[in-house]
């Protein structure tokens, strides 16, 4: 009856719905809790939890989102938040070794499985590399697929990643439909091309309680 994120009703509901004790509603929920079928978030309610994704990365072959999620029986969704062209900042001149006059593009989108949020995935992009890049193209569509067709990009196996966690500010929460509070992984990617020299840079905000990742 009830889908992955959908809103429980209330224990009040419930008990009118079953015709049960309050003591019974709370049990139940707390053992479906336990098991880690319904998830409960502070001020919000309790919601059926969604089955987390898995996704493999390895030095030959990195599993990009949409193939981690039709493994996992998930239909993949991505939409562009934002995109503009801005100066290059430290961090990305550095990696990408940009002059201080280049610019880059900022991509922003956001990957959802069964339309229910998973990723916040901030790219920078060379504009002197990505000539007229074309967000629509990625929209709901394959970033990497758009990237080798249209710019014959290879990615190295020599590109690298790192991976920490955070906790969801305000903003992220609301992006990513969290509490605030709740873990992030945070995933940055440095993209290089066979012959060494830098692609791009993308970093990745992930809700912790949807995604497992492996190495």
């Amino acid at each position: 009856k009830y889908s992955s994120g959908d809103c429980m009703p209330s224990e009040a509901e419930l008990e009118k719905l079953y015709n049960v004790s309050r003591i019974t509603v709370r049990r139940a929920i707390k053992e479906l809790c336990d098991e880690e079928v319904l998830v409960r978030r502070q001020g919000k309610g309790t919601f059926v939890k969604s089955p987390m994704i898995f996704r493999k990365f390895e030095s030959q072959k990195n599993m990009s989102f949409s193939e981690s999620c039709r493994q996992n029986d998930r239909i993949p969704e991505s939409h562009v938040l934002s995109f503009c062209k801005k100066p290059a900042n430290s961090v990305t001149s550095d990696f990408l070794q940009l002059t201080s006059d280049e610019e880059v593009f900022f991509l922003e989108r956001l990957l959802l499985a069964d339309s229910i949020p998973v990723i916040d995935v901030h790219t920078w992009l060379p504009t002197r590399l990505f000539p007229d890049f074309d967000p629509n193209a990625v929209e709901n569509g394959s970033f990497f697929e758009y990237i080798k067709n249209t710019y014959r990009c290879t990615i190295a196996e020599s590109s690298r990643s790192t991976i920490s966690v955070t906790a969801a500010s305000p903003d992220m929460a609301k992006t990513l439909r969290l509490s605030s509070g709740d873990p992030v992984l945070i995933l940055d990617s440095y993209m290089e091309a066979p012959d060494g020299n830098p692609l791009y840079i993308s970093r990745e905000y992930i809700a912790g309680s949807r995604y497992t990742i492996s190495f």
